[in-house]
């Protein structure tokens, strides 16, 4: 392969994928991690639980906006901020996640406002991790 000095993620969203249980073997077979994703949910969303396929985990969190997804804009569909309780949530995946794999890595894509940094920041001190104070008064604006 020619990238297999590279990690490699997948971020597959339509249930078909999950649905056949193929993905996860080839994915498997080429070390090429299952992009865990947090987004609204509909009935064609992908699996909530996705099987672990590399030696890395990957996370990528949109939002749960579901009002906006489909006829707002891309600003719109991305404007949601984590609360303290969803972080909690998220957490206890990764957690999960890393416990099988060597490195793990996690992406906020809920970018309006810098909700992303937000939560990226809310996440840190879930897991106990350094982090900065950031101003909150500008979510509110």
């Amino acid at each position: 392969m020619h990238f297999g000095q590279y990690h490699l993620a997948v971020e597959l969203r339509h249930k078909s994928w999950s649905d056949d249980l193929q993905t996860a073997e080839i994915l498997r077979a080429h070390n090429i991690a299952w992009v865990q994703i947090d987004e609204p949910k509909f009935n064609t969303s992908i699996a909530a639980e996705l099987p672990v396929t590399a030696d890395f985990s990957y996370f990528r969190f949109h939002g749960r906006n579901a009002e906006t997804w489909w006829e707002g804009t891309t600003e719109t569909r991305y404007q949601y901020l984590y609360s303290t309780e969803e972080i909690k949530e998220l957490v206890e995946k990764i957690k999960t996640a890393s416990q099988k794999v060597s490195q793990t890595f996690v992406f906020f894509n809920n970018h309006w406002k810098a909700y992303a940094l937000h939560n990226s920041n809310d996440m840190l001190k879930a897991l106990q991790l350094p982090f900065v104070e950031l101003p909150r008064h500008a979510l509110t604006e």
